[in-house]
């Protein structure tokens, strides 16, 4: 029997405590006859009111590890699932709040370590929903706990449930959507949190003091001797890093919370931290790195440099009174270090030098507007105030001319250099090396920071360039006269191609530098000279030039860059080969690849591309996507002019693909290659449909999770095949089927739906009749689960484009077979939300049916006459009352919808009579839109990106333009409809119509022919 929960007389049932305990113990048994029953009992406990207060209990009054443990564990699932409803069910109020007074006393006793940290957990959770609606005052009661411990445990517990809590609330983005409820209330808890910020800032300041002196003493002895490093306490460091990271939160995110008492502590604040790094700094430069300390000790470094970099970064002019301290400490600093690949070295180099970056980005610290051209002002108050004038002059000072020059210098000898270190990587294990480099430049890292930091002095100072590049000159000029076998010769001229490179939008602009003449006298040369290492920065080079001198028109430079490059590829070096195929990339993408000085080298760098990636493992996933992707980028730029080496491609790519069954990535990209290959081909589909369709049917089996990674690209391909092919073939037809598999098996995958659909549209466009009377039944299923997908507006929009292209092949037998879509239809168009895809949807659905009334008149009134009486009346006030043609841009599509409301006008039905004047006036307003934005007209053809130039392409132009809608003007059609109505209804319906009528459509529709027509000559 499930234990009972109840308490008896305001005290827990001493039974239910047993019964808890014995199932607790019970979980952990190894016998699963044992151990299950006692699982789902718990599970059916957690839903029971008192069940929290039992564990409490239980955690309260044992003295056994194991049991307090599994207690205090299956407490956090219970509050994780229930302290918000789920399933119907929350933990009480009242029993809530015993709760969370009872973890506040539990989190000050002297617990294990295992204990305490999971009591933390919970609390912290439970703040994360209670605050600040159910407990507002809990920051407060946590900052006083702080102030009046005296305990180093309890106040590092305390402290861990701050920061991580505040942690938590500070993740979530600022730029959430008002409709969405869980993002709204932690909006809310944001804002609440930064009321309560200050008083959070001085408790957890009060105690990064007394704990960083605590610290710093201790260090001293160490240092001096006078302890051992193993004998000393980490309460401290813990402590001190706790409060870092939390302040550290606090800065960023709420800063602007603090009042001017607060800020003026802050900047005190700031003068202590300067300070305590300087001696932190010369304590950890005494320590061995193997010593506990230094774990702690570096985390406060590092948290000190971080809460200093945030504060300049967004409190700049707060952060000013410390700022000449710091410049003149990190640049002692950055002078007197060498890289180390130390962790933490690097780290630490990695936060002076973003400092010094920021101060060149920050309009506070400079006056030159060129550095923020991109970048337009957020206010247009030009006003520069006294703070900002002192903080330009503090930077302008400190970074003279002289001292800009050398710490350029600096970066090229010191930073930018190629450390041996990393060459031996190289050596042994050039794919990791290349691994390595390729994720550097996709994160924050030393190399990161130093090319930022070059490239933002460079910028500064025009003047700056010349005299670097003249540095640069020298270096080289010296390395000449050096063993050019010498590593530290090759390592310096490595050094000054690196900064070439990474400063070539800075260097282009000064007249003084002619790059031509740099690359030919010296980079050509030296490239063929044969070293790898400087071979591999040319590449380097060639990628950073290759935007800047691209429309030179220089044929030499050109035809250079790609024989070094497929000199690079065809290298024994897989280093090098990877970077010939990325700066090949980069010279694709900047020049036009159909010319003949490029197609010259076009068959020798498919066989290597494909080569480098047979050679490459299945662990460099980047390398391999970014030369794939390299492969595709060269047929898509090449076009038609491929067709000659198109034989060459497919025999490289299909033993890639027998090679790597077991590397879906490289599968994937396969795919894509030969995907843009057959859509570059027009008529290339039939040629290769044999070697593609084994591909098609691998990647877009649904039932083998390993071809989950290649269905996307499958799909695309499948698509594109289709598309290109001049007519159905059987394979082509059986394989249709699958379609339904696919979307069955990923509902509410937008982007698998999107695609699936695509293939249907291609599928009616080149196989027409033939492919509708095979497989009518799965047509129709596809369509229908399409469009029930009612919160998926992308996937409906797409699945109403694929129907009317349907219709628009079949205008008089269409409409009765896709009868039960179009109820599908109309029920999307009653559906009312309020942003701009529920409201393309909704033009899209009228619009169909209102091209099914303008082509099979009879079937629409049968079709709305079978759902109700009104059905007809209600769709038109529907029409006429949500419509806004102002907000979707698809204008064919209101053409048939003014077209379409239009027919109703000529009736002698009086219960359409009280329409006629709305009707009227919603299609003036279309015609109004129409003739604003007629200019804007969106063609049909590109609404499902189909292949340009392809056979569906082309079969959907020609039925568009022959559609009615696209050969008539709506305006005079409308004018022709309103004299057939009163024609029809007398001169009754005339004086109605002229009073009625607001003045404006009065006049536009009295405007003459010719006008009307010009929308016409715009088209």
């Amino acid at each position: 029997a499930v234990v009972s929960t109840q308490s008896t007389g305001g005290k827990m049932d001493t039974g239910a405590v047993e019964g808890v305990c014995n199932l607790l113990c019970s979980v952990l048994s190894a016998d699963p006859l044992t151990r299950e029953p006692a699982q789902q009992q718990l599970f059916v406990l957690q839903r029971r009111p008192g069940f929290c207060s039992i564990l409490n209990e239980i955690l309260l009054s044992t003295n056994d590890l194991t049991l307090k443990h599994n207690a205090v564990l299956t407490l956090l699932n219970t509050v994780k699932n229930y302290w918000e409803t789920l399933n119907h069910y929350v933990i009480p109020p009242d029993e809530k709040q015993a709760i969370r007074k009872s973890l506040l006393s539990f989190l000050l006793r002297d617990e294990p370590k295992l204990i305490s940290d999971q009591i933390s957990n919970i609390l912290s959770r439970i703040i994360l929903v209670d605050f600040p609606d159910q407990w507002p005052d809990v920051f407060g009661i946590f900052s006083e706990a702080l102030v009046q411990e005296a305990n180093s445990g309890n106040k590092i517990r305390i402290s861990d449930t701050i920061y991580q809590t505040i942690r938590v609330i500070t993740s979530k983005p600022d730029e959430i959507p008002h409709d969405d409820k869980f993002s709204e209330t932690y909006r809310k808890k944001k804002e609440k949190l930064g009321e309560v910020a200050p008083a959070i800032f001085g408790p957890l300041s009060a105690l990064w003091i007394s704990s960083s002196k605590e610290l710093l003493s201790l260090l001293h002895t160490v240092t001096t001797g006078s302890l051992h490093s193993d004998d000393m306490s980490p309460t401290s460091g813990i402590l001190c890093r706790l409060s870092l990271r939390t302040i550290r939160l606090l800065f960023k995110h709420y800063f602007n919370f603090f009042g001017e008492k607060d800020i003026n502590t802050c900047v005190c604040f700031f003068e202590q931290i300067f300070n305590t790094l300087t001696l932190c700094i010369s304590c950890r430069r005494a320590l061995e790195d193997n010593t506990r300390t230094v774990y702690y000790l570096q985390s406060c470094i590092l948290n000190y440099l971080k809460i200093i970099n945030v504060s300049q970064e967004h409190h700049t002019l707060t952060f000013l009174p410390v700022l000449e301290p710091f410049l003149n400490f990190y640049y002692t600093e950055l002078k007197a270090h060498l890289l180390s690949t130390e962790g933490f070295w690097q780290k630490y180099l990695i936060q002076l030098l973003t400092f010094f970056s920021s101060l060149f980005s920050k309009r506070e610290f400079t006056d030159d507007e060129e550095i923020f051209s991109a970048f337009p002002r957020r206010s247009t108050n030009t006003e520069v105030s006294e703070k900002t004038v002192r903080a330009r002059n503090v930077v302008q000072t400190f970074f003279t001319y002289e001292r800009k020059l050398e710490m350029v210098c600096l970066l090229i000898t010191r930073y930018l250099h190629l450390k041996p270190e990393l060459l031996q990587v190289w050596k042994e294990n050039p794919e990791q090396f290349v691994e390595d480099e390729l994720a550097a430049s996709q994160k924050v890292n030393y190399v990161v920071a130093t090319e930022d930091f070059f490239y933002r002095l460079l910028r500064s100072d025009n003047n700056l360039a010349k005299d670097v590049y003249r540095f640069i000159m020298s270096k080289l000029q010296e390395c000449s006269s050096q063993d050019p076998q010498k590593v530290e010769t090759v390592l310096a001229k490595d050094s000054c191609y690196y900064a070439i490179s990474v400063g070539c939008s800075a260097l282009e602009h000064h007249p003084e530098i002619d790059f031509r003449e740099f690359f030919m006298k010296l980079c050509v040369p030296e490239f063929w000279s044969g070293n790898p290492i400087i071979q591999r920065r040319l590449m380097n080079v060639i990628i950073g030039w290759s935007g800047i001198i691209a429309g030179d028109g220089d044929d030499e430079w050109e035809s250079l860059a790609y024989s070094m490059c497929l000199e690079c590829l065809t290298s024994k070096d897989l280093v090098l080969r990877v970077y010939g195929a990325l700066a090949m990339q980069s010279l694709l993408e900047t020049y036009h690849s159909e010319a003949p000085t490029y197609l010259k080298f076009f068959r020798p760098f498919i066989q290597s591309m494909v080569s480098l990636v047979s050679d490459l493992s299945g662990g460099s996933n980047e390398v391999t996507h970014n030369i794939l992707h390299t492969i595709s980028l060269v047929i898509t730029s090449v076009g038609e002019n491929v067709r000659p080496y198109m034989n060459d491609i497919t025999s490289c790519v299909s033993g890639l693909w027998v090679q790597s069954l077991d590397r879906p990535l490289v599968l994937s990209q396969i795919i894509n290659i030969m995907n843009n290959l057959v859509a570059v081909l027009v008529g290339g589909a039939a040629e290769m449909e044999q070697q593609l369709l084994p591909i098609v049917v691998f990647s877009t089996n649904p039932k083998k999770s390993e071809s989950v990674a290649l269905i996307d690209e499958g799909l695309k391909l499948w698509s594109t095949l289709v598309q290109q092919s001049p007519f159905l073939s059987p394979d082509l037809l059986k394989l249709f089927p699958r379609v339904k598999e696919i979307m069955d098996a990923n509902v509410g995958d937008t982007h698998i739906y999107k695609e699936c659909i695509k293939i249907i549209e291609a599928y009616i466009l080149i196989g027409q009749s033939k492919f509708i009377e095979s497989h009518t039944r799965a047509l129709l299923d596809c369509l229908h689960q399409a469009l029930s997908q009612k919160q998926k507006n992308t996937v409906i929009a797409h699945t109403l484009d694929t129907l009317q292209t349907l219709l628009l092949l079949y205008p008089t037998d269409g409409p009765s077979l896709v009868e039960g879509a179009l109820f599908e239809v109309l029920h999307v168009s009653s559906l009312t939300k309020d942003n701009v895809k529920a409201k393309s949807v909704f033009t899209r659905s009228i619009a169909i049916l209102c091209q099914v009334l303008l082509d099979n008149r009879p079937f629409f009134f049968r079709f709305m006459s079978s759902l109700s009486e009104d059905s007809t009346v209600n769709f038109i006030q529907m029409v006429s009352t949500k419509l806004q043609p102002n907000l979707i841009p698809f204008q064919d599509m209101h053409r048939l919808i003014s077209m379409g409301l239009a027919t109703f006008l000529p009736t002698t039905n009086p219960t359409y009579w009280p329409l006629i004047v709305p009707v009227i006036e919603k299609c003036v307003e279309i015609e109004r839109h129409l003739e604003q934005d007629g200019a804007n007209l969106k063609a049909f053809a590109k609404d499902l990106d189909i292949v340009w130039g392809s056979p569906a392409q082309r079969t959907k132009d020609k039925v568009v333009k022959g559609h009615s809608s696209h050969n008539t003007n709506s305006l005079d059609f409308l004018k022709q409809q309103i004299s057939t109505c009163i024609q029809m209804n007398g001169p009754s319906m005339k004086t109605h119509v002229n009073t009625q009528l607001s003045p404006a459509t009065m006049a536009y529709i009295a405007q003459p022919r010719s006008v009307s027509n010009r929308r016409k000559e715009k088209h």
